[in-house]
C-alpha cells in the first residue's frame, strides 16, 4: 500500500469540514429548540484517530498483532506478513497471501452457499 501524498493535509481540511457542518446543525437546533446537538468525540479526539488511521505503520502493528493471535489456527486463517525494512508511515509492503477474502466468505453465507 502506498498513501497519497497529499492524504494528511487533506484529512486536516475534511475535519475542519466535518466540524463547521456539525457546529452549524448543533446551533440550529439549539435555535429552533432546547435541544442540544452533541458528539461524543473532541475534534482533538478525533483528529488523533484519523491520523492514526492513515499511518501505515499502526496498519502493520495491527496486522502483526492478528498474525500473532492466531498463530495457533493453523490452516484456517492466513495474514500476510509485513516487510519491515520497507515500512513506514506512507509504505506498507506484505507478502502475498492466495485465499478468500472475509467479505467474500460473508457474501457466500448470505446467499446460503
Amino acid at each position: 500500500k502506498v498513501r497519497h501524498p497529499k492524504v494528511v493535509e487533506e484529512s486536516f481540511i475534511d475535519i475542519d469540514i466535518i466540524f463547521l457542518f456539525l457546529n452549524f446543525f448543533g446551533d440550529l437546533a439549539r435555535g429552533s429548540s432546547n435541544t442540544r446537538l452533541t458528539i461524543p468525540v473532541t475534534r482533538d479526539e478525533f483528529q488523533k484517530v484519523l491520523q492514526r488511521q492513515i499511518d501505515l505503520r499502526w496498519e502493520a502493528h495491527n496486522l502483526s498483532r492478528f498474525r500473532h493471535n492466531f498463530c495457533d489456527d493453523t490452516g484456517t486463517l492466513f495474514f500476510p506478513e509485513v516487510h519491515e525494512p520497507l515500512l513506514s508511515e506512507s509504505l506498507l509492503v506484505e507478502t502475498w497471501v492466495e485465499g478468500s477474502t472475509v467479505s467474500s466468505i460473508f457474501i457466500q453465507v448470505g446467499e446460503g452457499l
